[in-house]
């Protein structure tokens, strides 16, 4: 059977989904498998195509691969609900034993770290615990604490954030707060994740010698995705400008590392095997350094696998090296799928190969011609499949990204090699890194001016409300058709669906033609049903919405007018940016009315909470 891996991912992400939003859909997938068992071991006459195509999937277990995967899937989430439940209703233990596996994240009031269990009924637990400033905790430390377990908080608005969904794509099971801690023992945990974070804080140390405030916690953003101190100017200008995904590290940060190594390893002669052997290693300490983002996890395997497919002289399946990454994230963590930054690096990736099987006739002799043509091709195709899942997630769409990919290419290069030779100079000779850091310290300035530049174009980010599930599905069914029949149709003339799209273009368009008059007057009473329905008394709503220790409450008339009667307020928080504005935008309002502030207490209203 060719691509099993393929047939039980796409079985084990199914899985999940269902039984995300169908409660015990174990049972049904159990039925399905015996469905199929049944239809295996039964004959029938009979001379439909499409049961034969069935015939033939359950022959080779196809089906029956996927529904097992489904079902596999399904109990683990299943699982995982009911522990998660036992630990948000059971968990009642003031003092524990918990193990440190994070650095810390530093807050205004407080700092964060995430600690694991030890000493528990439960296994396999991990916690944010909150601790006073100043609180210096080391990665691995054994510590003894006594403190405040708090559920985290589930959507309290319209489709507003589930933070306590957001803490199982981490596998987190709560907050701690705590001021009293015990130190047990230090280093205890893992010793390669130790290494790896010395390794880590040997970067970050180093790159905060060498570079300047401006542009230090950018380099350490764009090379290991440590932006937690980026200043905000520079991380808006990167949103606006749309390129805030080389804060993320992916691919192309990969593609430069790997291609790095092998060159350095290929000058010295290292034989081909003890290359790969020496770069899947250092793949795997790199996904240690970047606390295996979803991102990196995908790109270094992916790398990996196609590196020992040329070893041992195996063609590279794209669809199976897409597949397992993704498989070994959710076996561990089946909650990752909804991952935003899992869906957008997948999202992107299928965009980039899609656009880079698009081809035009007219081919271009001058090679810069060529690449401005090459790098628009595989920028506008990752955007262009992003664009909606942009759009659900951030309400905005911007459109300069033609703009900046064209500038920033250019860039990138340079500043990911020289930020890694940076690195590993720093290394060697601290002194010596400071004269290079000079140098090196230009382009990252001229790359803060772009995104700047690019940042202030009308119109480069563009708010819009929430779309729909129907929008999102009907959107990649056309750009699905389009592309199969405008881009890909002339070169894979002989695929199947390419031939039924055509079949089915030239079938709508000869029903168009003999039924013109009977489509207009359809056309025109669906129009007029329409224009009634606006003449329909609508009813008054209003909304209360949750702004925490304050008011603010929406009002839509039956005419349609949108009246927002204060926005609610908070010393330390941006009620407006966080909790209102995506409110009106999921709601499908871009725009209100009137404003009624009933009065100018902190928690009715504060600047920048109202639109």
């Amino acid at each position: 059977m060719k691509r099993i891996i393929y047939i039980i991912t796409l079985g084990y992400i199914i899985g999940i989904i269902g039984e995300l939003l169908i409660n015990k859909v174990s049972f049904f997938i159990c039925v399905l498998i015996f469905l199929n068992l049944f239809i295996k071991n039964f004959r029938l006459k009979t001379s439909s195509r499409m049961y034969r195509i069935i015939k033939v999937f359950i022959k080779n277990n196809t089906i029956l691969i996927f529904l097992i995967s489904m079902l596999i899937s399904s109990i683990r989430l299943n699982y995982l609900k009911q522990k998660y439940e036992a630990v948000y209703n059971n968990f009642n233990e003031e003092k524990i034993t918990v193990v440190v596996v994070s650095n810390k994240d530093e807050r205004k009031y407080q700092d964060i770290y995430k600690v694991k269990l030890e000493s528990s009924k439960f296994t396999d637990i991990y916690f944010l615990l909150k601790v006073p400033k100043k609180t210096n905790l080391n990665y691995g430390e054994n510590i003894e604490i006594t403190g405040k377990y708090t559920v985290p908080e589930k959507a309290k608005n319209y489709r507003g954030f589930n933070y306590s969904d957001y803490l199982k794509t981490k596998k987190i099971y709560g907050i701690i707060q705590t001021n009293k801690i015990n130190k047990i023992s230090d280093k205890c945990t893992n010793k390669i994740a130790i290494i790896n974070n010395m390794i880590k804080q040997k970067i970050i140390n180093n790159i905060r010698k060498v570079l300047p405030d401006e542009t230090r916690e950018l380099l350490l953003g764009i090379l290991i995705g440590y932006d937690d101190n980026l200043q905000d100017d520079i991380s808006e200008s990167f949103n606006k400008s749309s390129i805030n995904h080389l804060l993320a590290v992916s691919g192309m940060h990969i593609t430069y590392l790997s291609f790095g190594i092998l060159y350095l390893l290929t000058k010295i002669k290292i034989p081909k095997c003890i290359r790969v052997i020496l770069l899947s290693i250092l793949l795997i300490n790199f996904m240690f350094i970047t606390d295996f983002s979803s991102s990196v996890i995908r790109a270094g395997t992916m790398t990996i696998i196609s590196l020992i497919s040329i070893v041992i002289y195996k063609k590279n399946d794209i669809k199976t090296t897409l597949s397992l990454p993704i498989l070994f994230i959710l076996i561990d963590n089946p909650y990752k799928v909804f991952d935003i930054g899992l869906i957008l690096s997948y999202t992107a990736t299928i965009g980039i190969l899609v656009g880079s099987k698009i081809t035009f006739k007219i081919k271009q002799e001058n090679k810069i011609k060529q690449y401005v043509i090459d790098t628009l091709k595989v920028t506008v195709s990752a955007n262009i499949f992003i664009i909606p899942i942009i759009a659900i997630n951030f309400n905005t769409i911007s459109f300069s990204f033609v703009i900046s990919s064209l500038l920033i290419s250019i860039l990138i290069g340079p500043i990911v090699i020289g930020g890694f030779l940076l690195v590993l100079i720093s290394f060697i000779n601290l002194k010596i890194s400071f004269i290079y850091g000079i140098v090196y310290n230009i382009l990252l300035k001229i790359l803060i001016f772009v995104s700047m530049l690019i940042s202030q174009i009308p119109f480069s980010q563009i708010i819009i409300t929430t779309p729909n599930v129907f929008f999102i599905v009907l959107y990649f069914l056309l750009l699905y058709i389009l592309i199969n029949y405008i881009f890909l149709s002339e070169n894979f003339s002989n695929r199947y669906i390419v031939k039924k799209i055509i079949a089915f273009k030239e079938k709508v368009f000869k029903i168009i033609q003999q039924n013109t008059k009977r489509i207009a007057i359809v056309l025109l009473i669906i129009v007029l049903i329409c224009m009634l329905f606006g003449f329909i008394p609508k009813k008054l709503k209003i909304f209360f919405i949750d702004v925490g220790q304050g008011d603010s409450t929406l009002i839509v008339t039956p005419k349609g007018k949108k009246i927002l009667i204060d926005g609610g307020g908070a010393e330390s928080y941006d009620i407006g940016k966080n909790i209102l504005v995506p409110y009106l935008l999921d709601r499908g309002i871009n725009k209100i009315d009137y404003i009624i502030i009933s009065h100018f207490d902190t928690d009715h209203v504060r600047p920048g909470c109202l639109l």
